[in-house]
């Protein structure tokens, strides 16, 4: 267990310098080892409104998708591709989602990688 905590911490530690190494750019998971084609993310809504409604990452109208290790808008790093999402949470980073196919247009919100499919 302890093991597994330590080599947790120590790959985020090494992502976290790897971004503030590129000093504001947005980092291209493509540098990572064991690239494989991502399946599509989604969550299900489970408590609310809109309870059973399934949520998928959210394309801003530039064409990016959001990524986050926390909930602060100073945290959160433009992902030009999808494809990219999956590598990106796998190291434990949130996706803005949302649920595209509602006629209420609503704030997209951040899943973090327990609650996603």
């Amino acid at each position: 267990m302890a093991s597994q905590l330590t080599a947790k911490i120590n790959l985020l530690v090494q992502t976290s310098a790897y971004i503030v190494e590129l000093s504001g750019t947005n980092p291209s998971p493509s540098t990572f080892q064991g690239e494989r084609r991502m399946t599509r993310l989604t969550s299900v809504v489970k408590r609310g409104k809109r309870v059973g409604s399934i949520q998928t990452p959210h394309r801003y109208p530039s064409g990016h998708f959001v990524i986050s290790l926390t909930r602060f808008v100073r945290d959160e790093v433009n992902v030009p591709r999808e494809d990219d999402l999956e590598k990106w949470v796998a190291l434990g980073y949130s996706v803005r989602m949302s649920d595209q196919a509602s006629p209420v247009t609503i704030r997209p919100s951040l899943i973090c990688p327990a609650s996603m499919a």
